[in-house]
């Protein structure tokens, strides 16, 4: 048994697998080759796509070791800003320039500091482990949540995302776990079959 990997006249990659018995005559003379040729690229690229989900499930669940790590100094930092925006003076005159300065600097962090927590709270929702719960999901944000984890990998790929979200979607009874692997799953076969 042998795998052959070659690109066809297409340009795309296929893997074969050859399974060759010989035909022994009277006497132990060859005399002929059976060749069986099986082409398994589908399974290969399922393969791939299968291992790199199980790499997201190892992922998620250091994601979301992180995410609980990373949220309390991000909360801290909001905070401290807050503190700072409501300490600057309110007189105008000689400082008004400055402080208008540090009050735009301040927003900026905030708005920074409020990105960092929102990509944290799309990381632990997917990284939510199953349990086989049956609740309402809403499946607009399933999909936001995993083009947002999966925003590299898209990028990557060479896709550019739009999404045409049907807000009058009604939620649906299920398990919002296995919604989300089964989005993510179409997404990086998607990203497979361009990338």
């Amino acid at each position: 048994m042998g795998i052959v990997s070659f690109v066809d006249s297409d340009g795309q990659d296929r893997v074969v697998e050859i399974h060759a018995s010989p035909l022994v005559a009277e006497g132990g003379v060859v005399t002929q080759v059976v060749e069986v040729r099986r082409d398994i690229s589908g399974r290969r690229q399922m393969e791939a796509i299968l291992a790199h989900s199980e790499h997201l499930a190892s992922l998620g669940l250091l994601a979301s070791g992180l995410s609980h790590e990373i949220n309390n100094p991000l909360g801290a930092i909001a905070t401290s800003v807050e503190g700072l925006r409501r300490r600057l003076p309110d007189e105008e005159g000689v400082g008004c320039e400055v402080r208008s300065r540090l009050d735009e600097t301040l927003s900026r962090i905030a708005g920074e500091v409020g990105r960092c927590q929102t990509i944290t709270h799309r990381l632990l929702r997917i990284a939510r482990p199953s349990r086989r719960v049956r609740n309402l999901v809403d499946l607009n944000h399933v999909i936001e949540d995993v083009v947002a984890v999966l925003s590299y990998d898209i990028r990557q790929a060479g896709i550019r995302t739009e999404l045409e979200l049907g807000r009058e979607l009604p939620l649906f009874r299920g398990d919002e776990a296995q919604i989300v692997q089964i989005v993510m799953n179409v997404a990086l076969i998607g990203c497979r079959a361009t990338g």
